[in-house]
């Protein structure tokens, strides 16, 4: 049995992604849809990589808690941001831009013309 890591875990996750099937994470079990499309060397190789493709495809907690976010206005949007985790690098979202006391500062439209 090959030892779990991160990058042997990414291969499996893009192997997968390109035949159509995907691998979700709920709690310490994997999903993987549609599970009819697998072969025996994929059901081998998930059950060898399981806690690497866990902590792969797991969110980290900087993901739940905004404060730990890196964020970066966007150019072309006045008003709104790119959030992406300040851990692991994930992008999270488009957001509008709020002031310190949590509201969320006037959006300021731009016309094209």
């Amino acid at each position: 049995m090959v030892a779990p890591n991160k990058f042997a875990a990414t291969r499996l996750v893009e192997s997968l992604d390109s035949r159509g099937i995907t691998v979700e994470v709920s709690g310490d079990r994997l999903l993987i849809s549609p599970a009819g499309l697998l072969t025996d060397t994929d059901r081998t190789r998930i059950r060898s990589h399981k806690p690497a493709l866990i902590g792969l495809l797991s969110p980290c907690m900087s993901h739940v808690d905004s404060a730990g976010w890196l964020r970066e206005p966007l150019s072309d949007r006045p008003g709104w941001e790119r959030a992406s985790c300040g851990r692991c690098g994930r992008f999270i979202g488009f957001n509008p831009i709020r002031g310190p006391d949590g509201r969320v500062q006037k959006l300021i439209r731009v016309n094209d013309g």
